[in-house]
Order: C-alpha cells, then structure tokens, then sequence
C-alpha cells in the first residue's frame, strides 16, 4: 500500500509542477510586456522640449498605496531625470519650487506592484512593477505622448526602488529613441 502512496504522491507533485510552468507560458502569451500602447501623437511638441513637471506616480487600480509605492515613485522620477540629462532637447526638470513654470506634465500610475506567491515563490520568485502613463502640454491640455512599462526581477530579493529606477530609465529611453 505505501508504494502506491508514494506513486500517487509523485503523480500528484508532477501534475501540480507542470500546471505552474503551463500558466506562466499562458500569462506570458496573454500579457505581453510593452505593449503598442507606447506612442508619442505630438512628436513636433516633444522636440520642442521646455520646463517638465514630472508627477509622482500613484497607485492605479488594485494597488495599495503605501510607503513603500511612494519610494518607487521617487526612484521612478530619479531614473527619468537621470536619462533626460543626457538629452539632445533642453528638459528642464522642475521641483516644487517652480511648478508654476510647468510647459509639459508627465503624470502615471502603478499598475502591478507585486511578487510571486504560493511554490513560484519558493523556487526562485519575482517582483513585478508595471506603470503607465502620458506627457501632457499643460498650455492646451493636449497629449504628447502615451506609455506603458514592465520590469521583472530575476529574484525576490530585488528592491522595487531598483525596479523603479529601470522603469524611469524605459521612459526617459522612449522619450529620447524620438528625439533622434
């Protein structure tokens, strides 16, 4: 009796091991990473560049805003400031002190802030940081350009401050492969 146990017992950890690597393929056919929704719609007016007020990004739906999200919106803002320094276009990246002066709005969303969970977890989980969002000229409230960011850690241990800078650099990239 206890072989066919131990049988049974293989059968089942066999069926429940590869039902974890089928859906992750289905999720991954399902969800692609950066998607067509990337676009610039006014590419004069981003060439023309200008003060940017660059918005911390908030939770969006299903994310729970927590201190640890208003870590990763500032690492985000980092990363894109940092990119934009290098720009053939004058971004001048504004700070509280001159909102005022704003010409362009950057303004997004946390879509997906999580991790893995249950057995994924304990082989080898991930983080996942996903955004999304828009560049607006403040003077006629029009769009200029609109985009949407994964990053995926390759361990649990990651930070998503680091994941957040990442996300900042894809922006700031997108912004700047336009520019050329």
């Amino acid at each position: 009796m206890r072989k066919f146990q131990k049988f049974y017992i293989l059968i089942i950890l066999a069926y429940f091991l590869c039902g974890c690597t089928s859906s992750s393929q289905k999720e991954n056919i399902l969800r692609p990473q950066n998607t067509a929704v990337n676009a610039v719609i006014d590419l004069e007016r981003l060439k023309q560049g200008g003060n940017l007020l660059i918005a911390p990004f908030r939770a969006g739906v299903n994310v729970v805003s927590t201190a640890e999200l208003d870590k990763v919106a500032l690492s985000i803002i980092q990363g894109l400031a940092d990119t934009l320094q290098n720009s053939p276009v004058s971004f001048k990246i504004l700070t509280e002190k001159n909102v005022d002066e704003a010409q362009l709005l950057l303004k997004g969303h946390v879509t997906k802030m999580e991790e893995s969970r249950g057995i994924k977890k304990w082989m080898g989980g991930k983080k996942y940081l996903t955004i999304q969002g828009s560049m607006i000229d403040q003077k006629t409230q029009s769009l200029i350009a609109n985009f949407n960011f994964s990053v995926v850690s390759g361990e649990l241990k990651a930070d998503y401050k680091k994941l957040g800078y990442q996300i900042g650099e894809q922006i700031g990239q997108f912004i700047l492969s336009h520019l050329n």
